[in-house]
């Protein structure tokens, strides 16, 4: 356990890592969560958790080209409630570009074991922009909403959506003792 101030990331890697450890070594587990937190980039969740886990981790990305999301609003400093917005058109060059070259609406791209020497991969290697919309979204500055990325360097999988749709966010039930 870590005493003093950490990353929430560092956090969520040690309780799930903890949660791992309580449902024993034959155990499966998902962890669903935004494509910053579930990567292996430094200061992520996934950094954290792939030395303790290793291969038995499998990080999973997701791409889309075009759609609406929902996400709590912002304007400048002010957070305007959940809102449904569109998502804005591809950057030239970014994953989301060369994905959309391909005839399929929607693939999954297995990242682990390409070369990155290899002249047909290497793209995948090199920092170019990926889309990165979290809980919150500013529609006054899209482009805010674009990283560099080496995709293949920080996902084993890349899952590709030719377009997506807000989730329906569910009216809360209740059921006696929970």
């Amino acid at each position: 356990m870590v005493v003093g101030e950490q990353s929430r990331d560092e956090s969520m890697a040690e309780n799930t890592i903890w949660v791992a450890d309580q449902l024993g070594p034959e155990s499966r587990l998902v962890v669903w969560a935004h494509n910053f937190h579930v990567s292996t980039q430094p200061g992520a969740q996934g950094f954290y958790m792939r030395p303790r886990f290793g291969e038995d981790m499998i990080v999973l990305g997701f791409s889309h080209e075009a759609g609406r999301f929902i996400a709590w609003g912002q304007d400048g400093d002010t957070y305007t409630g959940l809102s449904e917005f569109q998502l804005d058109p591809v950057e030239p060059l970014s994953f989301e570009h060369y994905a959309s070259t391909v005839t399929h609406e929607r693939f999954f791209l297995d990242l682990r074991g390409r070369d990155p020497a290899a002249e047909e991969t290497s793209w995948l290697f090199s920092s170019r922009p990926f889309r990165s919309i979290g809980a919150v979204y500013d529609p006054g500055t899209p482009e805010s909403f674009w990283w560099s990325r080496p995709v293949a360097s920080w996902y084993d999988v890349m899952i590709h959506y030719a377009w997506t749709r807000p989730t329906t966010v569910l009216e809360a039930r209740y059921v006696d003792g929970f």
